[in-house]
């Protein structure tokens, strides 16, 4: 029998040529991946509602979260200290700064401004993270408006925005368009198997036929393929909680009381494009930058963005302030939710996900950026420092950001513009 490469990959099948087997060592432990999730929500807060006022209570703004207090850190103090540097006005720095920290370039695209002038930190930790999957990335809005920068906080590069996708069943089809069930992940599996059992069978039935140096090069390859089945063996399929859902059903994309509706299907998508290993990396922006939104389902008339720049006296605007960025953790909570429930070697998602939450302002009606709320949840396979307040000091946001990337498996030691500091935030990574 005449043994030749051609025939080799004819047997072993397009999927299972040689770079496809040697791609497959990058999943080949039995380690569960690291994750990152971004969340976004608008108009700043009110830091005397939001920040805790013990070392281990949440704040009433927070109390949603109460369920997970062992699994989260409220990160208070935390100044956006690059917004120091160019234009731009209060919301548009805070959303292009606050996961890029970087200056929004000088340009004419939207008034004195362009882009941002970097990459965001998902990006960055996708370069590590992401390149073994099916997307990259995966970005989720809720009714974000427009394609200013005000509707833009994720960067591919400077000047190179990533808009998110606003539509659940865009975001379905994103996620489901390649086979992604666990059974016939497994058929896939057993197919690969298979391939590999008959290309030894071959190596076989033409060892005895070939010269002495040719059946040292077959044997050479005959334990490489036994090296790649015994990596098939090993390799994760799709978690449990990996369970393809109907077509999201959508009325509107635009109606104000559609909102919640909207959110609650972006983020359990969100949930599930981890579960099905289809990204390990992924964002949810509620809205832009200065929202419009009015929190009619909360009995309410009047739009965040107005409210948020009412002043401290007016006590009904502060109420329903307080109510609406109340509901915005209840939504986070149902996000760390849903990946508590899908179990993972031995724990559960949310033990390999690092959910930071942000916001572009600090005081509404100031449009601060000093004391931005941030809060980081999940311990990513206890590389974080979980279950505590921690005061920044007022220290560059940029440092929170390369502390959460270096959980992640990022390897650099500075993040965003390096006048404003270098370095982790001493006391969140786990030493």
């Amino acid at each position: 029998m005449n043994f030749t490469r051609r025939r080799f990959l004819k047997a072993a099948g397009v999927t299972l040529a040689l770079p496809w087997l040697e791609s497959s060592t990058a999943r080949a432990d039995t380690t569960p991946p690291a994750r990152l999730v971004l969340v976004f929500t608008p108009n700043g807060t009110l830091k005397d509602r939001w920040v805790p006022t013990a070392p281990a209570s949440l704040s009433p703004i927070l109390d949603p979260l109460q369920n997970f207090r062992s699994r989260l850190s409220v990160i208070t103090n935390v100044d956006m200290l690059s917004t120091q540097v160019g234009s731009g006005d209060g919301h548009q720095k805070g959303i292009g700064h606050l996961w890029t920290g970087t200056a929004l370039q000088p340009g004419q695209l939207f008034g004195t401004v362009d882009w941002a002038g970097g990459p965001s930190i998902d990006q960055r930790v996708a370069e590590v993270i992401g390149t073994g999957t099916t997307l990259r990335s995966l970005e989720l809005g809720v009714q974000v408006p427009g394609s200013r920068v005000y509707d833009r906080m994720i960067y591919r590069a400077a000047g190179q925005p990533v808009p998110a996708i606003v539509d659940p069943r865009e975001t379905f089809a994103r996620i489901f368009g390649t086979e992604t069930d666990p059974q016939q992940a497994q058929l896939r599996k057993m197919r690969r198997k298979s391939v590999l059992d008959a290309v030894l069978r071959e190596f076989n039935q033409v060892q005895n036929t070939v010269s002495a140096s040719d059946a040292r090069r077959l044997d050479a390859h005959a334990s490489t393929i036994r090296e790649v089945e015994q990596r098939l063996d090993r390799l994760p399929l799709p978690l449990n909680a990996c369970v393809k859902p109907a077509v999201p059903q959508v009325d509107s994309l635009t109606a104000g009381d559609a909102y919640p509706h909207l959110g609650q299907l972006q983020t359990d998508l969100l949930a599930l494009a981890l579960a099905c290993d289809v990204t390990h990396v992924a964002s949810l922006q509620w809205s832009s930058a200065s929202s419009p939104v009015v929190f009619s389902w909360l009995q309410q008339k009047v739009d965040h963005h107005e409210l948020s720049h009412r002043a401290d006296g007016d006590l009904d605007a502060r109420a329903q302030i307080e109510q609406i960025d109340h509901w915005y953790a209840e939504q986070f909570a149902r996000l760390l939710t849903t990946l508590q429930a899908a179990g993972e070697g031995g724990g559960s998602l949310l033990d390999n996900t690092l959910v930071v939450w942000g916001n572009e302002l600090g005081k509404g009606n100031q449009h601060t950026h000093d004391s931005v709320p941030f809060v980081v949840a999940g311990n990513i396979q206890n590389r974080i420092n979980s279950g505590i307040n921690f005061d920044a000091q007022h220290q560059s946001h940029s440092k929170l950001l390369l502390s959460c990337a270096q959980a992640c498996g990022l390897p650099d030691t500075s993040f965003g513009d390096p006048q404003f500091g270098t370095g982790p935030l001493a006391g969140i990574l786990k030493t």
